[in-house]
């Protein structure tokens, strides 16, 4: 059985950050978590060759953005 320094749950902003540092200094953490990517709520997804970041449940579709008509803006 393998041994570890922390048990990491969420693989989010925190959790991922966390990891990394305490690797960098010679830890072995396990990360664990719920969904099937790192980042939380902070990751990216290719749609149709697009790299588009989605955050959260708050997704932005890149089909439905429009340009400002005001030339000011």
């Amino acid at each position: 059985m393998e041994k570890y320094d922390y048990l990491i749950v969420g693989a989010g902003l925190f959790g991922a950050v966390f990891a990394h540092e305490a690797k960098r200094v010679g830890k072995h953490c396990l990360v664990i978590d719920k969904r099937n990517h790192r980042g939380g709520n902070i990751y990216c997804e290719d749609i149709e060759g697009i790299h588009v970041h989605k955050y959260g449940a708050h997704t932005v579709s890149y089909t439905h953005l429009t340009l400002p008509t005001n030339r000011e803006v």
